[in-house]
């Protein structure tokens, strides 16, 4: 008589119960942490201009295509130095923010576990869709629960997974357009076609980096269309509308930020020279290698992918002939593509990686992952060794005939009994929690009461209500003098205006010709570098952290 343990494992439906819980457990621990601190700590920069993106839609009334932050000098083009007169900024599609603002509006408070909240539930979501394409793929819970755990305990994607950054969002749409590629491959049903196209599509918009994938899987198709295994026959008006979309979207932003500047990077960024990549690369090596993923999953990520290729060898030893002809073109293949798009987008962006951690986020993350997935996918079970059956993960019917479409399957694994399945989820469960520790340490590792972001946002904590206290108007412009990171302060002031992060003679010259009316710094700034700035301000008060100052222009 079968143990009800192993009526667990055999029944998808309880598998997937259990991977529901275990995905919400693990999101809460690793997202709830933190859930209500401001934009600090580890590009603090690029989280706190998101955030402010969230807060000018509330500003806007919610124009959608007038993305604002809250400073008046952008970053590109003039390097902070030139007064645009408004706010307004270029931004990748900025659905992320916009639906935080308008939880912000509807639950009455800007805090920061509304726009927090926001993306741990697009992160969750995402790993579910996650788990269904590995389950669709592999046929097992646990091997899908492992890909899962894996993602999840990513240090870099661990500290991002509740964040401002719209990396993980984007991951989501990208993971959940893997969920309908597989089942429009499993099942031939056209929707599903453009529900990969679209949640690509949509994926790319918000990260343009994700671009890669969707490229990938219409080209993995091309080459299936030319093996005549599929036909293009309905499938073509997808991929136009969302290049249409894209390209439609993308001239929206040359037009804002021609006419308003804009504070995100809109042009590639290449090494110079040989020397240039070779000290980028060594420093991600040196700094990001264990970030990206801890020392243990290296080293399961490569034992899977190493015991995978062995058996794939094999397999093409003994396999017979008309096996391989039924299955058609492997997703091995998708993933070589989709690696190839990632290692030109690498070069294309290669001196971002040298501080911007989340661009592997953006890249090489997600494929790593795939790629782990059809690893365990291609590896037996010890009842299955030297058999290979294509059958459907969901014992699905298979597509018509004339519908040009394979069942993608994979390789049968035996119903394990009591005491495989107690060694497999003993093994799970105790990956599983090793990796969660070392992700929670390693996220740990990146807050630390030294960083520059860190004390000034302790230093200007109250502050809108200081300046309200002194008079200062909420439409005054004020000049952040020294404040880092760029939009940080004037979240905390509930202000805008210009902002200056470090001594610049070219920046400082020509802020200090803005139409400013008020000066916020800290004291721990004033200095006798300051001085030759102060003498075109009049002292108004002094809270002990920040002295304001009125322009005397």
């Amino acid at each position: 008589m079968k143990s009800s343990a192993t009526k667990i494992l055999n029944n998808k439906g309880n598998g997937s119960i259990l991977a529901a819980i275990a995905i919400v457990v693990l999101g809460l621990a690793l997202g709830l942490r933190h859930l209500n601190e401001y934009p600090a700590f580890i590009h603090a920069w690029a989280q706190a201009d998101w955030y402010s993106l969230a807060l000018g839609f509330r500003d806007n009334g919610f124009d959608f295509f007038h993305p604002q932050t809250l400073i008046y000098n952008k970053q590109f083009p003039g390097t902070w130095a030139t007064d645009y007169g408004d706010a307004v900024t270029s931004a990748d599609f900025p659905v992320v923010p916009y639906v935080a603002a308008l939880s912000m509006q509807l639950l009455g408070t800007a805090a920061p576990w509304v726009f927090r909240g926001w993306t741990l539930l697009c992160s969750l979501v995402g790993c579910w869709f996650l788990y269904l394409m590995c389950r669709r793929l592999t046929g097992s819970s646990l091997r899908s629960l492992l890909v899962v755990l894996v993602a999840m305990t990513s240090p870099l994607y661990a500290y991002y997974f509740a964040g401002f950054m719209p990396s993980c969002p984007a991951l989501s749409l990208v993971m959940a357009g893997l969920w309908t590629y597989v089942v429009y491959r499993q099942e031939g049903t056209l929707r599903y076609w453009h529900w990969t196209i679209a949640l690509l599509g949509v994926a790319t918009l918000v990260r343009t980096s994700q671009a890669v994938p969707l490229v990938a899987i219409c080209g993995y198709e091309l080459l299936r269309i030319v093996r005549h295994e599929s036909v293009l026959r309905g499938r073509w008006q997808a991929p136009v509308a969302a290049v249409a979309a894209i390209v439609a979207y993308w001239l929206w932003n040359r037009h804002l930020a021609a006419a308003h500047g804009t504070l995100f990077l809109g042009h590639l960024v290449p090494a110079q020279d040989g020397e240039q990549m070779h000290d980028v690369i060594s420093f991600m090596r040196e700094h990001w290698r264990y970030d990206y993923f801890t020392r243990l999953q290296h080293w399961l990520v490569a034992g899977v992918c190493v015991a995978a290729l062995v058996v794939g060898i094999w397999r093409a030893k003994s396999a017979k002939s008309e096996t391989t002809s039924a299955r058609g073109l492997d997703l091995w293949w998708l993933a070589a593509i989709w690696w190839v798009g990632e290692v030109c987008f690498f070069f294309a962006m290669l001196l971002q990686y040298h501080d911007h951690d989340y661009y592997y986020l953006d890249s090489f993350f997600l494929p790593v992952i795939f790629t782990f997935a059809l690893a365990l996918r291609a590896l037996p079970s010890a009842r299955t060794v030297g058999t290979e059956r294509a059958v459907s993960a969901e014992n699905e019917e298979m597509p018509p005939a004339d519908s040009g479409h394979s069942t993608l399957c994979p390789y049968k694994t035996a119903k394990v009994g009591t005491l495989g399945f107690l060694l497999l989820f003993v093994g799970v469960v105790l990956l599983g929690g090793t990796m969660y520790n070392e992700a929670k340490h390693k996220v740990a590792d990146r807050y630390w009461e030294g960083d520059r972001a860190y004390i000034c946002l302790q230093h200007f904590q109250g502050s809108d209500r200081w300046l309200d206290e002194q008079g200062v108007p909420r439409d005054a412009k004020i000049l952040a003098f020294l404040a880092y990171p760029q939009n940080g302060p004037f979240i905390q002031m509930g202000r805008k205006g210009y902002s200056v992060m470090w001594w610049d003679d070219y920046i400082v010259e020509h802020a200090l010709e803005f139409p400013y009316d008020y000066v916020v710094i800290e004291n721990d700034n004033l200095n006798e570098k300051t001085a030759e700035a102060i003498r075109y301000w009049e002292l108004v008060a002094d809270n002990g952290t920040l002295s304001l100052y009125k322009n005397k222009k």
